[in-house]
């Protein structure tokens, strides 16, 4: 599996992060996040068209370390996100 161009994440106070990704092709994807506590995490499904797209994860209220994942048929990314 290739890697997925992800770049930087954009975390807000009113606990919405923009994370923003460039898809060489257009294709359906899905993804999870996992934060400190199991409860914060959230899934993420959808077709993505080719080029830029934006995932929005709703649902990191609590401040710590989240790791969130995203894969299509061909590529997949994981990163790390810090909430303060």
């Amino acid at each position: 599996m290739l890697p997925l161009p992800c770049t930087k994440n954009a975390p807000t106070p009113s606990g919405v992060t923009t994370i923003d990704l460039h898809l060489p092709e257009a294709a359906p994807g899905d993804g999870d996040s996992d934060g400190p506590l199991r409860e914060d995490g959230e899934t993420v499904r959808g077709d993505f068209g080719k080029g830029y797209n934006e995932i929005q994860l709703n649902e990191l209220n609590n401040s710590g370390v989240y790791y969130y994942r995203l894969d299509t048929p061909t590529h997949s990314a994981t990163r790390k996100l810090v909430v303060q």
